[in-house]
């Protein structure tokens, strides 16, 4: 009678733990962006201008999900994802080791061929911001997620790099997905940008209004959605026009201060 309780017992946890990592995983925060405001930026005077034929950077919809410390992103353009470029530069700033272990015999001046030569291909960009804190509000980490042609980089706010991170993208949709440091982490604000950056960042093709809002995170987080065109305020949209070319700047600069430094 005794194991037959014990019995009974386990099969309604393990029924009652399945049953919420599976409220958990399917508790998702939909945001969504209006199509046709794909354009180029002038770096001088910030001015935008509206183009067609690059629907690769039209962001409609980004889908944010959690499961325990599993966080999973899914972005959707109105063409399909393009994959052009090399991430390389990216992770020669940021691993430390990969960039010793890569300019390992090279002079001063080969190295710096290098990162100028990687600055100047041209490459496609899809970059995601994630806002999370804990259960101290004031505790706030920030973790951004660098994806070019297949291949992704994810950092946390102090530009340590988290492995383990996964990507794949089918026609109009690109997923990455990767886990929190800690599963007391709640999810709080989500971004993404879309850049066709060429000529050492100078010319930018960009999805204008991006997508931002805050998320509805089953471990805490908030529920008031924002997204879209219509749903967002002109700080928002400047401050994204601002990260961009702060991005486009770090990619012909950064690089080689940091080569310089550590030299």
């Amino acid at each position: 009678m005794v194991k037959k309780a014990i019995t009974i017992g386990l099969i309604f946890f393990s029924f009652l733990v399945a049953t919420m990592n599976f409220a958990v995983a399917v508790n998702v925060t939909t945001l969504t962006d209006d199509q046709g405001d794909v354009g180029i930026v002038d770096i001088d005077t910030g001015q935008f201008t509206e183009v067609s034929g690059r629907e690769y950077l039209d962001i409609t919809k980004l889908v944010c999900s959690r499961d325990y410390r599993k966080v999973t992103i899914e972005l959707t353009v109105d063409g399909d994802i393009m994959n052009k470029g090399d991430i390389l530069i990216w992770r020669l700033i940021f691993d430390t080791d990969f960039f010793e272990e890569y300019t390992d015999g090279m002079t001063e001046e080969e190295a710096n061929s290098l990162l100028l030569e990687l600055a100047s291909k041209d490459w496609v960009q899809y970059t995601f911001d994630l806002i999370t804190y804990n259960s101290d509000i004031d505790d706030i980490k920030s973790y951004s997620i660098i994806y070019v042609n297949e291949e992704i980089l994810i950092l946390d706010d102090e530009a340590n790099l988290i492995s383990g991170g996964v990507t794949s993208s089918s026609g109009s949709t690109l997923t990455i997905s990767f886990n929190l440091p800690s599963a007391k982490e709640n999810m709080s604000e989500v971004a993404v940008l879309a850049d066709d950056f060429s000529n050492m960042g100078e010319i930018n093709y960009m999805d204008y209004e991006g997508i931002f809002g805050e998320i509805d995170d089953p471990l805490g987080g908030s529920s008031n959605n924002n997204g879209g065109n219509g749903d967002q305020d002109e700080s928002g949209s400047g401050l994204l026009i601002f990260i961009s070319l702060i991005v486009i700047l770090a990619v012909v600069g950064i690089a080689v201060v940091i080569f310089l430094m550590r030299r």
